[in-house]
């Protein structure tokens, strides 16, 4: 994939006896496709838009999914956030998510890895 990608899949593999009351297989998935290829994920403003757009897909996916409780639709959301930043693997991108969410595990590039 080349370094400006047209869509990335936001999903998240929810187990069912911890997330989801109303499935009875082991895992359920979701996933939406987010289009970014008007933005420059690098830029500040980009990765901004391109949060949006993300935090917006992964509300509606983790919608899908019917929770016990409020705490477990916000974990659901932001798993499904971090897993997208992750997926684009852009430092701009993974700031936004970091100001966010200072205090739970950022998602880690790719690169940092290598």
């Amino acid at each position: 994939m080349n370094a400006k990608a047209f869509v990335t899949l936001v999903s998240l593999a929810v187990l069912a006896t911890t997330f989801c009351a109303a499935s009875a297989a082991d895992h359920a998935f979701a996933s939406i496709t987010v289009k970014y290829a008007d933005l420059d994920p690098g830029s500040p403003s980009g990765a901004r838009v391109l949060y949006r757009r993300i935090r917006a897909a992964a509300k509606s996916a983790c919608d899908y999914f019917r929770f016990n409780t409020d705490a477990e639709e916000s974990l659901c959301v932001q798993n499904t956030i971090a897993k997208a930043v992750s997926e684009v693997n852009r430092p701009a991108l993974t700031a936004v998510y970091n100001a966010k969410y200072p205090f739970s595990t950022s998602p880690r590039l790719v690169s940092e890895g290598r």
